[in-house]
């Protein structure tokens, strides 16, 4: 038997005011495996992270090897 690796990808999505989270992510994971053949392995969510503006998430963002990442910021990956 050969096992073959399948690629894996993360997300972080976030709800937008007046949104029902639970009722929006269920329905995207409905899709997902129905239309594109994709299955959620995990799930959980995250504390909340203050608002910020799209003006703001653009500020200091420098492409190094691949990835986005902010500048002075110890090279953590920018979110989506």
């Amino acid at each position: 038997m050969t096992s073959s690796v399948r690629p894996v990808f993360k997300l972080t999505l976030e709800a937008r005011p007046g949104t029902d989270p639970i009722r929006a992510l269920r329905s995207l994971l409905k899709i997902a495996g129905r239309q594109f053949h994709l299955r959620c392995v995990d799930a959980h969510e995250i504390q909340p992270q203050p608002e910020r503006t799209r003006e703001h998430e653009h500020l200091g963002r420098t492409r190094s090897e691949g990835r986005f990442r902010r500048g002075d910021r110890e090279g953590r990956k920018a979110h989506c």
